[in-house]
C-alpha cells in the first residue's frame, strides 16, 4: 500500500494497518528494546525527539534511567535495525531532531 506526501508529492509506503500491533509480534526481546519499537509505532513514520524516547524507555524506573540513557537509546537503534531490516523496516536517526520507524525505502541498504 502507498500514499502520497502531500509536501512533496513523493510517493510512500504506508504503515502497517496498525503498527503498534504489528511490531509487537516481532521477535523483539528484553526490557527496554520493546518500550522504545512500541513507542515509534505509535508513531510510525513521524521523528519523536531524544528525551521524548527516553523517556518512554524509561519510564517505569524510579530514577528516570541512567545518565547515559540517550546512548541507551542509540544502542537499542543499532542493535534493533537489523531484527527489523528482513521486515522492511528501520530506526532512522538525525542529531537534533530524534528518531523514527519507518520502511526501507526502495533500494536503500538497511544499516
Amino acid at each position: 500500500m502507498s500514499a502520497v506526501r502531500p509536501c512533496c508529492g513523493q510517493t510512500m509506503r504506508a504503515p502497517p494497518v496498525d503498527a503498534v500491533q504489528f511490531v509487537e509480534q516481532l521477535p523483539i526481546g528484553g526490557t527496554h528494546a520493546p518500550r522504545l519499537i512500541a513507542r515509534l509505532a505509535r508513531n510510525f513514520g513521524l521523528y519523536i525527539p531524544e528525551d521524548v524516547l527516553v523517556d518512554s524507555v524509561y519510564a517505569n524506573e524510579p530514577d528516570g534511567g541512567p545518565l547515559s540513557a540517550r546512548n541507551v537509546v542509540a544502542v537499542l537503534t543499532c542493535r534493533l535495525n537489523p531484527r527489523l531490516a528482513p521486515h522492511g523496516l528501520k530506526i532512522e536517526s538525525i542529531t537534533g531532531v530524534g528518531r523514527r520507524l519507518k520502511w526501507i525505502d526502495d533500494g536503500e541498504v538497511a544499516k
